[in-house]
């Protein structure tokens, strides 16, 4: 039986050599595309911030420290009859919208608790997807917020730097329950 399977080794590894130039191609694109990777999703999370920071200087009253493009009586009004949010007052509504409307784009940019920011506004678009307006858009936004909340902000981050250094500190180490350097 050690005969065969010697064979069955030699015969493998026959094969594979002859595909060694795929395999190499196959690597190397490989490499490309990781180390793309993390501008993919620098390029995901500028998009969404993007689209929540317009429309929340919409909502602010033109001038508001000089960002603000719109109208608060016309932001109150739009939460009160056109869209109001089930469950809250139109003025909560209006106001915390229009809070993380503004934070989590932010958040967004640096790749700052990106997680927490994705799942804000995912939230958000599923309420309005599901609450006022169907649109083919919300459910593309859900898809690339959920890629930002289950695989993180990305290498180009502050999330990824602060976790890192985090990692090289045995206290930190310790606090979340993993191995450390000076630990048997």
């Amino acid at each position: 039986m050690t005969t065969k399977s010697a064979y069955d080794d030699k015969k493998c590894c026959n094969h594979l050599q002859k595909l060694g130039w795929f395999f190499k191609v196959f690597e190397f694109k490989l490499k490309i595309v990781n180390m793309l990777s993390p501008l993919v999703n620098l390029g995901i999370r500028l998009w969404i911030a993007e689209i929540f920071w317009k429309s929340g200087i919409l909502k602010l009253p033109s001038g508001f420290f000089g960002i603000g493009k719109g109208s608060w009586d016309t932001t109150l009004m739009l939460f009160e009859y056109e869209h109001p949010v089930p469950g809250l007052s139109p003025e909560f509504a209006a106001y915390s919208g229009t809070f993380f409307e503004l934070l989590c784009p932010i958040l967004l940019v640096l790749g700052l608790g990106a997680r927490f920011a994705a799942a804000i506004l995912l939230i958000m678009t599923a309420v309005i997807q599901f609450t006022y307006q169907e649109d083919i858009i919300h459910i593309y936004w859900m898809i690339l917020l959920s890629v930002l909340i289950f695989h993180g902000a990305g290498k180009i981050s502050l999330d990824y730097f602060i976790r890192k250094k985090s990692l090289e500190c045995n206290e930190y180490k310790k606090l979340i329950g993993e191995k450390t350097s000076d630990s048997k």
